[in-house]
């Protein structure tokens, strides 16, 4: 079974396109998708139990790994994306080094 790919035009410059370009001429299905923000698209086009490979936003990945089954679907680990993991690590590095994490109710009490 050859995989099909669904790739995100989420940026003009993001050369995705020469990515598209390698899985056609490697005799894959590519569709290049637009995804809006903030509004939930329908891609019910592929039945749940096919070999699917996305390429995605985060906000598109955690959607389809939400409605989708597709193995392997978008690689995600969301968790690694938060800014609680990395940080600790790359803190020193971050135009914004003087910051602080604190819950939201914190926000307004101070």
């Amino acid at each position: 079974m050859k995989p099909k790919w669904i790739i995100e035009d989420f940026e003009a410059d993001n050369k995705f396109d020469l990515l598209a370009e390698e899985v056609k001429r490697q005799g894959m299905e590519v569709e290049i998708i637009r995804y809006i923000p903030l509004k939930s698209g329908n891609y019910d086009k592929y039945a749940d139990n096919l070999c699917v490979i996305v390429q995605a936003s985060l906000n598109l990945a955690r959607q389809l790994q939400r409605q989708k089954s597709w193995i392997p679907g978008p690689w995600l680990n969301s968790d690694s994306y938060e800014c609680t993991n990395f940080y600790p690590y790359y803190g020193k590095y971050l135009m914004n080094e003087d910051y602080i994490m604190l819950p939201r109710a914190e926000v307004k009490r101070r």
